[in-house]
This record gives C-alpha cells, structure tokens and sequence, in this order.
C-alpha cells in the first residue's frame, strides 16, 4: 500500500503541481536569513538548466515564485548579492555567493520564450545595474549582465507593439484630417531615453518628446517617431549581443554557457544590415586589434568563436568594403583549419563578393597610421590567403570583378601571386572528366 501511495504522488498531474508549488512558496516564506536562502539561490540554475540543456519541468513553479508579490524572490537574490559588500563575510564565501546569485540570475534571465502566450521576461535593470556598478573578479558577470539587460529589453516587447499599432492608426487619423494626440507615444519613447538602452532620435524628435513645439506637419512627424521606434527595436539587441562578445573576448577563460547565451539573445535577421554596421565594425576593431597578441594561441580558441559570431552578422545587402579589422584578422590567423570553418559559411560567400569593391575603393574603415601606406598589399595578401585555403567555395561573377580590380592597381609580385592562386582555385573548382 505504501508503495502505491508512493507512485500515485509522483505521478505528473495537476494536482502533484500545484502540491510542488505550494511546497515551494512556503519553503522560501519559511527562510530565516541568507545562509538558509543561498541553497535555494543555487538551486534554480540547476532546476532550469541540465547538462544537455534546458529543462522546461519546473519552468512554470520558477515562474511562479519569481511573480509572487508576497515572496519578492528577485529583492531576496539581490540583497543576498549586496550582502557581500557588507564587510562581514570572508573571501571565499563572497566569491562563491556573487558566483551563485549570478548563475542564478543568468537562469532567471534565460525565462525567455518568442511564443506569444508566454509569460513576460523580468525586468531586471535594477539588480543588473547595481551589478555594473560593482567590478568583479568572477567570469560570471559579463554573461549574467549581458542576459539581464536582453531580458529588460524584452518586458518593452508589449508595448512597443501596442505603440507602433497606435502610431499606424495615429497616421490614418493624420490622414483624414484628424489631430492625433501622440502623448502616449512620447511617454513611451521617454522611458526608453530614460532607461538602460542606447536610443539615438535627432535633435528634433527629442525636443519634441521632452514636449517642445514643433514646426514639423504631424503627417511627416508620426513617420519619424515610428522610424525611430522601429530603428531602437532592430538595433538594440544587436548592441547587446555585441557587447556580449565584446567582453567575452577580453576574458582569460571561455564563458559558462557561452553558446546557451548567444541562442538565448535572439536577433531580428530582418533588421537592415546599415542599422548595426557601425556597432559591429567598431565591435570587430576593438576584439581584433585588441586581442591580436593572442590570436593564435592555442588555450584561447574562443576567440575565433567571437570572431566568427561578428563576421555572421555581417551581411550586407550588396557587396561593400570589407572592414580592415578583418583583412587582419585573415592575415594573421595562423590555422587553415579556423577559417575553413568560417569560410565554408554564408560569409564565405559575401566576403569573396566584397574583395573586388575593397580593393578598388580600399577597406571600410581605414587602419591605424602604421599600417596605412601597405594597405592595398594587405588586401591582396588576405585575398591571397583566402584563395590558397582548401575549401570549396560557390563560385560566381565575383572573380572576374577581382580580376579586373587587380588589374587596374598595377602589377606587382603580391598581385601576380593572387592571380594564379584564384586561377588555381577556379581550376580546381571545375569538374574533371576521367580520361579512359
């Protein structure tokens, strides 16, 4: 009997979730003070997520607990973070609670879900400014920061719906002679100058919001604020997940959960490439000059994986100058094996389509002064380096462009040399017929 009593409590069913969750609020309703809370701190990473991934069977009773007014989880994990700058605790126990509330707060983060009845992502702006406002010794903060801000930036998805729905019936309004009234828009787009997120409007608009007159038609005004709306909604996440890989890059060690974090920081492939072009040029400068002293060392393999993540999001809509960042990058990295694995990408194909354009217009960003007078040999060499590697690439018209753009710089032995490694390689890329 006691064995079926047994089994008949473990067996999945409404009423065993709703016996786990009242367990669980009065388990935290019952913790007296932070050496009872911390256990159940550093349990929610491992409720949440396995060795193989996410596990989604207590989803719902994290959910709940974090969104019960009465418990006021989220308070309790930041105050047992602050506890450790109350000069009461020793070394290792402040370094292993800030280890714990941060892995904890990574996982309260990742309770993002694009499914339109999903719970709403928490604000955790609070607790992840507090926590940049304070400089760590741990690897956990750049990951658990960076997941934070993404989540903030989610509880703003609702209303930005709801104010582009209103801004396209405010424009219909406009249209029929109506005056709109556009304050609920300003509001909103006060809150997002006013908060966490880099929002750029021109001097203009922002006038206009903190509610100076304007000489602007209101039907050339709405279009403008739905632009600038739809253009912060695009590039912010970009702006995250770059600084995400900015900070990684510059660690001594891989991130925990590094590839978890990217997933989870999802980007609109249909924002325009010209919205977050500057952000990643100046992303791949900074990661690629500032870490070229260890490139091609062989314990720090994730920064290719930085690398490579950037040159991903590179994807402009027609061939342009490729950034000089990554002509270095090509020339210096020392493993075929590296950039086959980036090659034999999508990117492959834009970077092979852009070499023409570079080389007769020169890099998208110029390099730094020393550099500056071996540009055009830099290009050449990278190309060279591209064109000598053993992969398959797809190819099309672009290497006529590259022949007739080397051409037109002159002959040179670099030149010579990039012409019969790309003639080799259209050689190779033809199908043989087997003599019999």
């Amino acid at each position: 009997m006691v064995e079926v009593m047994s089994k008949q409590a473990m067996k999945v069913s409404a009423e065993r979730s709703t016996r786990d969750r009242c367990a669980l609020v009065w388990t935290v309703k019952s913790l007296a003070d932070n050496i009872e809370l911390e256990p159940l701190i550093e349990a929610i990473l491992d409720v949440l997520w396995g060795p193989e991934g996410w596990k989604n069977t207590y989803e719902d009773h994290i959910q709940s607990l974090l969104r019960n007014s009465d418990l006021e989880l989220q308070s309790h994990i930041e105050g047992l973070l602050r506890s450790c700058d109350s000069g009461l605790l020793s070394p290792d126990t402040i370094e292993r609670r800030r280890i714990t509330c941060f892995k904890a707060l990574w996982a309260i983060a990742s309770l993002i879900s694009p499914l339109p009845n999903a719970p709403e992502p928490l604000d955790l702006w609070t607790i992840h400014h507090y926590s940049l406002s304070n400089t760590y010794d741990t690897d956990v903060v750049h990951y658990s920061t960076s997941l934070m801000k993404f989540s903030t930036l989610c509880t703003l998805r609702t209303w930005h719906t709801v104010v582009s729905e209103y801004l396209a019936q405010c424009a219909i309004d406009a249209r029929r002679g109506h005056t709109p009234n556009l304050k609920p828009v300003t509001s909103f787009m006060l809150v997002l100058l006013n908060g966490p997120f880099f929002f750029e409007v021109d001097q203009v608009l922002w006038h206009y919001i903190y509610g100076a007159e304007t000489s602007i038609p209101i039907s050339d005004l709405i279009p403008r604020l739905a632009d600038a709306i739809q253009g912060f909604w695009g590039t912010t996440p970009y702006r995250i997940f770059f600084d995400f890989l900015y900070s990684s890059a510059s660690l001594e060690s891989p991130l925990y959960r590094w590839f978890d974090t990217c997933t989870t920081i999802a980007l609109d492939h249909t924002t325009p490439f010209s919205g977050f072009k500057n952000d990643l040029i100046e992303t791949l400068e900074t990661v690629v000059y500032g870490q070229s002293h260890r490139m091609n060392a062989e314990d720090v393999h994730w920064l290719d994986v930085v690398v490579h993540e950037l040159c991903f999001s590179w994807r402009p809509e027609q061939p342009i100058p490729i950034p000089h960042a990554l002509i270095q990058y090509l020339n210096n990295r020392k493993s075929d094996y590296t950039l086959v694995l980036l090659l034999s990408t999508s990117f492959g194909e834009q970077l092979w389509a852009a070499f023409a354009i570079t080389l007769l217009e020169g890099p998208s960003v110029q390099p730094p002064p020393a550099d500056s007078s071996t540009v055009f040999e830099q290009v050449l060499a990278s190309l060279w380096r591209v064109a000598s590697i053993d992969y398959d690439p797809r190819w099309t018209a672009a290497h006529d462009l590259i022949f007739d753009a080397v051409k037109k710089q002159g002959t040179s032995p670099m030149s010579f040399s990039v012409h019969a490694m790309i003639n080799l390689k259209l050689l190779h890329s033809l199908p043989h017929k087997s003599v019999l």
